[in-house]
C-alpha cells in the first residue's frame, strides 16, 4: 500500500500484518474512509457495521464490503489512551470472506495516529 497522509486536524487507523516484512494492509481515516490492499491493489472498503467505539470514531469491530467480499476488522487497543502520543493496537485480525466460500484472516497489530 502507498505512504498514506494524515490531513492537519485527523486522525488514521494503520494495520501492519504480523510477519517479517510487516506490510501495510490496511488504512482508516477519522472520517471513516478506509483502504486495504487486495490482490495487488489499494481498494476503498464500504463500511457496513461497527461495535464498541473506543477512540473518535474508531470501533473494536468494523465490517466492510468491497465487491463480493466481506471484510471484518476486529482491533484490541491499549488500556492506557493517548491520541496525542498515539495509541497502539497490540492485537487485532482482518478477515475476508467471499460469496462462494473463500475466507481467509490475517493477525494484525497497528496505531491511530493523529495530526
Amino acid at each position: 500500500m502507498p505512504r498514506q497522509q494524515i490531513p492537519t486536524g485527523e486522525c488514521g487507523l494503520f494495520l501492519w500484518v504480523k510477519q517479517e516484512n510487516t506490510p501495510l494492509v490496511f488504512f482508516q481515516r477519522s472520517g471513516g474512509q478506509a483502504f486495504m490492499h487486495i490482490d495487488g491493489d489499494v481498494a476503498a472498503l464500504v463500511r457496513t457495521g461497527v461495535e464498541d467505539q473506543f477512540a473518535l470514531q474508531f470501533h473494536q469491530q468494523q465490517m466492510f464490503s468491497f465487491a463480493d467480499m466481506t471484510v471484518k476488522v476486529s482491533v484490541t487497543p491499549e488500556q492506557i489512551r493517548s491520541l496525542q502520543q498515539g495509541l497502539k493496537l497490540p492485537t487485532g485480525s482482518i478477515s475476508v470472506s467471499t460469496k462462494d466460500g473463500w475466507s481467509a484472516a490475517l493477525p494484525v497489530a497497528g496505531i491511530i495516529g493523529c495530526q
